[in-house]
């Protein structure tokens, strides 16, 4: 997590529910690219939030973008 949302609490009434990411932190969450990151929004794969010219991504939707493509292990 980025320096400036250290020692904030995370159990405060916003919570982590309505954290938004920069695109830096949610391409590092999902462990790509920012090209790639900017290429699912793009496509509308991942949701995200336009405040004025910037462009931020809800942890919910991250979370929901891993747990909608998560597979089960198969035996083979």
């Amino acid at each position: 997590m980025s320096p400036r949302y250290q020692g904030q609490d995370a159990s405060n009434a916003a919570g982590e529910a309505n954290q938004l990411l920069t695109p830096h932190e949610a391409a590092q969450a999902l462990r790509i690219s920012a090209r790639k990151l900017w290429e699912l929004k793009d496509t509308g794969e991942i949701s995200h939030v336009r405040i004025g010219r910037l462009v931020r991504y809800p942890a919910a939707s991250i979370r929901k973008f891993i747990s909608e493509r998560a597979t089960a292990g198969t035996k083979s």
